[in-house]
C-alpha cells in the first residue's frame, strides 16, 4: 500500500521525463491545474496501454516499462 501513496510523483517524474517538461514553470493557477490534469490523462493512458501488453505477454505490469511504452507508440501511429 505504502508504494501506491506516491503515484503521483512517479505520474509526474514519468511525464517531465519523457515530454522534456523539466524546466516547464508557472505560478499561474489555470497553468498547474492544467499541468496535472495533462500529467493524469498521460500517465493513465500509458498505464492502461501498459496493462493491455502485460496481459498479451502474460506478464504482470510491473515487467512492462511506461517509458518504453511510450517511446514504442511512435511506432504504431
Amino acid at each position: 500500500m505504502y508504494g501506491q501513496r506516491w503515484r503521483i510523483e512517479e505520474a509526474f517524474l514519468v511525464t517531465k521525463r519523457l515530454l522534456n517538461l523539466s524546466y516547464l514553470w508557472s505560478g499561474a493557477f489555470n497553468a498547474i491545474g492544467l499541468q496535472v490534469w495533462a500529467t493524469w490523462l498521460l500517465y493513465a493512458t500509458l498505464v492502461d496501454i501498459s496493462d493491455a501488453i502485460a496481459q498479451q505477454l502474460h506478464l504482470s505490469l510491473d515487467r512492462i516499462s511506461l517509458e518504453m511504452t511510450y517511446r514504442g507508440i511512435y511506432h504504431f501511429t
